[in-house]
C-alpha cells in the first residue's frame, strides 16, 4: 500500500479527484481544475528534460503552442467532421515531428547555449504565429474550434484527468526502463556514460522527442479546453513559464509538477485580478519559494513528513542474493597470432606551443600489466585522452586489435573493448553505488536503450552487479548515494564500473590515488589479478606497487618517451632517474 501511494500518478489522481470534488461544494469552477491538470501535464513534459536529462529549455511552450496551432487548423480545416480524438493525435505526432530536426540541431550545444536555442525558437514561432494571419489568425488567433465528441465540460475534464493520469503513468514506466535510467546517467556525467559505450546524443534526442510530445498533448489539450488557440504561449514571456512551475513543485519529484501547476494558475488568477502587473508579486514569491524550498513543495512537504531524496524512481535496490558469484572476466583479451592487443606508431599532440607527444611508439600485449609514468605534467592523462577518444591527435595512429581506432568517437572505441577510469574520480553522484554499475553492466547487454520494461528486472545483470561491488568491497553500501560515498569509496566504485565494461584494454588512470593502505593492497591484487586475463594500462604515482606489479614500464617525460622495458631496468636507466630526480650537482659542475 505504502508503494502504491508513493506512486506519482496516484498522487496526481488523489489530488485531482479531491480538487474536482471541491468543485461540487464550493464556487471553485470545473475549468480551473481541468486547467491545473493540463498545465501539470505540461509541466511534466518540460520536467522530463530538467529533471532526468539536466536540460533547461528557457523556450519550452515551443511545442506546447506549435501543437496547439496544429489542433486547431485540423480541426478547423480538416477533421471538423470527425472527432478531437484526431486533432489531438495530429498535434502530438506533428510536435514530436518536429522536435527531431530541431533537437538535432540544438542539442549539439550545452547548458546556457541548449537554453537560449531553445528560446530563440519559441520566440520565432511566435512571430510567425502574430504575423502569417492567413494561417494563425494572427493577433486574433484562431476561434470556435469544434469539440464533436466531447462538448460538455464535465465530460471533457474527466478525459483530460484520465489522459494526465495515464501519460504519468507511462513517464513513471519510461523513467524504470533501462533509457530511463540512462537517461539520469547523462543528467549526472555525460563523459563517464559515453566511456560506458552508451552513444550519449541519441539518447538527448529521443529525451527531447518524448518531452515534445508530451507538451505537444498539454497544447492541444488547452486547445480544445479554450476552444481557440493564440500566440500567447509562444511568446518570450510565457516561454519559461512551465520551467517556472516545474522548479516551484520541484524538479527533482515527478509529482513536483503538480504542485507546480496549482501554485502557478493560483497566484497567476489572484494577483491577475487584483494587479495589472502581477509579476511584481509573483517574482518575489517565487524567490521565497526557491530560498526556502530549494527541492520545491513536493520536497518540502516529503521534508515536513520526515522523508528526503529525491522521487524520480522508486527508492531502493534489487535484493542481496544469497550467494554471490566470484568476479570473472566475461570476455578475456588474446591477441591473434601474438600480434598486439594495441600498437600505437607516431602519436603526436601539441596544445599551441607546448608539445603533448612526440611521436609515441609502443606495442601493448595482451594479458600484461603495462604501466605509464612520468613527472607530474608529463602528459600521460592527456595521452589516455587520445587513446579513448576524448582528445584527437595531431598525427599518429592507435590501432586496437588490429583495427585503426583513430578517429573513432570514444563510445565506439568502447564497444570494442576498450575501457578506461578517470584521474579525477568520475562518477553518477545522485546515483546508488548499485545503479553506478548497473549501468555500466546494461551497457553491453542488447537491449541497452530499451524504452520499456523494468531495468532492475534482469536477474543476470543484477548478479554480475552484486559480483562486481563484492570484488572491489563495496557489497554493503550498494545502495547509497554517491554523494553519500567517501572519497576512496568512489575510486574504488569507479574501478567496480570500469570492470563491468568487460573490456578486454582497461585503462586505469591513477587507481590507487585517494586509497588507504588497506583499500591500496585490495586493488593492487586486483589489478595484478585482472592483469592475467587482460591487457592493463597503468598510470600510476606509486613507484614502489608500479615496479611491483608491472610486466613492462614506459617512461613519458615533457612529451616525449624516454624509457620501455622490463620494471628492473627502466629503474636503473640513468635519464628515468633525472627525470625524476634532476640532475645531480656534480653532474652540472662537469
Amino acid at each position: 500500500m505504502k508503494r502504491l501511494l508513493s506512486h506519482p500518478a496516484v498522487q496526481f489522481a488523489a489530488v485531482l479527484a479531491v480538487l474536482s470534488a471541491l468543485t461540487l461544494v464550493t464556487s471553485l469552477p470545473i475549468g480551473r481544475v481541468t486547467q491545473v491538470a493540463i498545465y501539470a501535464l505540461y509541466a511534466v513534459g518540460i520536467g522530463l528534460l530538467v529533471g532526468y536529462l539536466g536540460l533547461v529549455p528557457f523556450g519550452g511552450s515551443v511545442f506546447f503552442g506549435l501543437a496547439g496551432y496544429a489542433a486547431a487548423i485540423s480541426m478547423l480545416r480538416w477533421f471538423g467532421g470527425a472527432s478531437e480524438f484526431a486533432g489531438i493525435a495530429f498535434a502530438v505526432l506533428f510536435a514530436a515531428l518536429v522536435a527531431l530536426p530541431v533537437g538535432a540541431l540544438i542539442l549539439r550545444r550545452r547548458g546556457l547555449y541548449f537554453s537560449l536555442l531553445t528560446l530563440a525558437c519559441a520566440q520565432i514561432c511566435y512571430e510567425i504565429a502574430y504575423k502569417w494571419t492567413d494561417v494563425t489568425g494572427g493577433e486574433n488567433g484562431l476561434q470556435r474550434v469544434p469539440r464533436p465528441v466531447l462538448d460538455a465540460a464535465p465530460a471533457f475534464h474527466a478525459f483530460v484527468l484520465g489522459t494526465v493520469v495515464l501519460v504519468l503513468v507511462l513517464v513513471w514506466h519510461l523513467a524504470h526502463s533501462p533509457l530511463g535510467r540512462l537517461f539520469q546517467a547523462v543528467r549526472d556525467n555525460e563523459q563517464r556514460a559515453a566511456s560506458l559505450g552508451y552513444a550519449t546524443y541519441p539518447v538527448k534526442l529521443a529525451a527531447f522527442v518524448i518531452s515534445a510530445a508530451i507538451t505537444g498533448l498539454a497544447g492541444a489539450l488547452l486547445t480544445f479546453f479554450m476552444r481557440g488557440v493564440y500566440a500567447n504561449p509562444l511568446s518570450w514571456e510565457h516561454a519559461a513559464d512551465a520551467v517556472l512551475m516545474a522548479v516551484l513543485g520541484g524538479i527533482h519529484h515527478l509529482a513536483g509538477a503538480l504542485w507546480g501547476a496549482v501554485l502557478f494558475i493560483v497566484l497567476e488568477d489572484q494577483l491577475g485580478a487584483l494587479l495589472d502587473h502581477w509579476w511584481l508579486v509573483f517574482a518575489p514569491i517565487l524567490i521565497v519559494v526557491v530560498l526556502a524550498a530549494p527541492e520545491g513543495l513536493h520536497g518540502l512537504l516529503r521534508r515536513l513528513f520526515g522523508a528526503q531524496g529525491w522521487t524520480l524512481v522508486r527508492p531502493g535496490i534489487p535484493p542481496r542474493p544469497a550467494a554471490v558469484e566470484p568476479f570473472r572476466p566475461s570476455r578475456p583479451a588474446a591477441g591473434a597470432g601474438g600480434a598486439p592487443l594495441l600498437a600505437v606508431r607516431g602519436l603526436t599532440k601539441r596544445f599551441g606551443p607546448l608539445l603533448i607527444a612526440a611521436g609515441y611508439d609502443f606495442d601493448v600485449q595482451a594479458g600484461t600489466l603495462h604501466s605509464f609514468i612520468g613527472p607530474n605534467g608529463a602528459g600521460k592523462t592527456t595521452f589516455f585522452n587520445m587513446l579513448t577518444g576524448l582528445v584527437a591527435p595531431d598525427g599518429g595512429s592507435v590501432r586496437f586489435m588490429g583495427r585503426d581506432i583513430t578517429r573513432l568517437p570514444m563510445h565506439r572505441r568502447v564497444r570494442l573493448g576498450l575501457a578506461r577510469s578517470f584521474q579525477i574520480v568520475s562518477v553518477f553522484m545522485h546515483l546508488s553505488a548499485f545503479e553506478n554499475v548497473r549501468l555500466a553492466v546494461q551497457a553491453q547487454r542488447p537491449r541497452a536503450y530499451r524504452p520499456w520494461g523494468d531495468a532492475h528486472a534482469d536477474a543476470a545483470a543484477n548478479m554480475r552487479v552484486w559480483s562486481i561491488l563484492e570484488a572491489v568491497g563495496l557489497s554493503a553500501q550498494a545502495g547509497q548515494a554517491c554523494t553519500d560515498l567517501s572519497h576512496g569509496e568512489r575510486r574504488l566504485l569507479e574501478i567496480g564500473i570500469t570492470l563491468a565494461t568487460d573490456a578486454q584494454l582497461l585503462l586505469l588512470d591513477e587507481p590507487l590515488a585517494g586509497l588507504g593502505e588497506a583499500d591500496r593492497v585490495r586493488v593492487s591484487a586486483l589489478i595484478r589479478a585482472l592483469a592475467t586475463s587482460h591487457a592493463v594500462v597503468l598510470i600510476e604515482h606509486d613507484i614502489d606497487r608500479v615496479l611491483a606489479l608491472s610486466d613492462r614500464i614506459t617512461v613519458l617525460h615533457q612529451g616525449r618517451l624516454i624509457a620501455d622495458g622490463k620494471p628492473a631496468d627502466v629503474a636503473a636507466d640513468p635519464e628515468v632517474v633525472r627525470a625524476y630526480l634532476g640532475t645531480p650537482p656534480a653532474a652540472q659542475a662537469q
